[in-house]
């Protein structure tokens, strides 16, 4: 997952062997899951190798190569990879064929494409935006003479010297020093690049924890906790056939790893009319829009304002259940001291409640007299 969070463009490696394709690809497996998170982290392209082309069973039969594209197709394209964001490759890691020299025309008469090695070359650069506010979600951090400091560039350029701040924390910074991903000083860094950095002015290093994006200091990221989100439902636990209000997975966005409930589902998206419909709860397949709230505040952008920052995936007992975009959300405000010495006293409100099998309701003047009595007479019951 941190490699993928880093990446542009990813290669899925399939097995054509009879048997270990089918397991990994079936429901549960492998090959979907990777599918699944490769998108949701940003994975602009995929390059997919059929590898052991050269096992007994397959014997670089053009007939198995076409038979996993067309069963795979439908579901890469599902996610939200189009045909032209895919590339095919067969090879043979055993012998090499394929792999940096095409595969000799003996061995394979059938394939006239392009080796891995050129196909991953050929790949073009995603567009880029420079101009933006900068964007680094913090991926790693190492003590070492202070903090180095490790992220991906997810938009504009940030050189040394600048003065940054960390969200949601909003402590302000000095960047000292920025190297590339081979660890040379560079002076500054642009949309796209993996990077380490050093920041003046950081002493606790939990200002540095995974989730957290450092920014312009005059255009800090948004922090939130309640949001809207479109999801796309993929596949349930059988134990868990529907998502309903109340529902708890694991949001996986960007680098952060929180725990969020659906609050209020509004309804189901008809992908072709994009017409909402009312629901209740959404099952396998489902489009579903709805408000999620994060256990704690979290940092992100909107899907439309920056794309890597703003798609996630769902996950419930290790398994990846849902892919979704954030469209808009609730700025996340700060309680100022008199309201957290006021919080306390919410505490005494819970005595007016009464809880029920059919939901709490509120206690009037005559319901209160009637509690107070009931637990009068436990405790001198207690006592006797």
């Amino acid at each position: 997952i941190m490699g993928a969070a880093m990446a542009d463009f990813g290669c899925l490696v399939i097995s054509a062997k009879k048997g270990e394709y089918e397991s990994g690809f079936e429901k549960g497996g492998q090959t979907r899951e990777h599918v699944i998170l490769a998108k949701s982290l940003g994975i602009q392209k995929l390059v997919i190798a059929i590898n052991k082309m050269d096992e007994a069973t397959v014997k670089w039969n053009k007939e198995r190569f076409d038979q996993i594209k067309k069963d795979i197709s439908p579901f890469i394209t599902g996610v939200g990879y189009s045909d032209k964001l895919i590339e095919w490759v067969p090879i043979s890691g055993l012998m090499g064929y394929n792999i940096k020299d095409p595969v000799p025309e003996k061995v394979c008469s059938w394939y006239k494409g392009k080796p891995l090695l050129d196909v991953l070359d050929t790949l073009g650069l995603p567009p880029r935006d420079i101009e933006g506010g900068v964007r680094i979600p913090i991926l790693d951090k190492m003590k070492d003479r202070g903090f180095d400091i490790f992220g991906k560039v997810q938009r504009g350029m940030m050189k040394a010297g600048d003065k940054v701040v960390i969200m949601p924390h909003k402590k302000e910074a000095e960047v000292f020093q920025i190297f590339d991903a081979e660890d040379k000083l560079i002076p500054y860094a642009k949309c796209g690049e993996n990077i380490k950095f050093k920041l003046k002015g950081i002493e606790d290093e939990n200002f540095l924890n995974r989730g957290a994006i450092l920014c312009n200091a005059d255009s800090p990221c948004p922090v939130f906790k309640v949001f809207q989100a479109e999801i796309k439902i993929l596949q349930l636990h059988k134990h868990k056939p529907i998502v309903s209000n109340g529902y708890q997975a694991i949001l996986h966005l960007h680098t952060i790893s929180e725990e969020i409930t659906i609050r209020e589902i509004v309804g189901i998206k008809d992908p072709k009319t994009k017409e909402v419909k009312k629901a209740k709860y959404a099952k396998d397949d489902a489009l579903m829009i709805c408000f999620v709230e994060a256990r704690m505040p979290i940092c992100a952008e909107k899907f439309s304002v920056v794309k890597d920052l703003g798609r996630f995936t769902l996950r419930d007992e290790q398994k990846t259940i849902a892919i979704g975009k954030i469209l808009k959300y609730k700025p996340y405000k700060e309680l100022s001291s008199q309201q957290q010495l006021a919080k306390p006293r919410a505490i005494h409100t819970l005595g007016r409640m009464h809880f029920t099998e059919q939901g709490v309701q509120r206690l009037g003047p005559k319901g209160l007299k009637q509690q107070s009595a009931i637990m009068t007479n436990y405790i001198n019951f207690q006592k006797k």
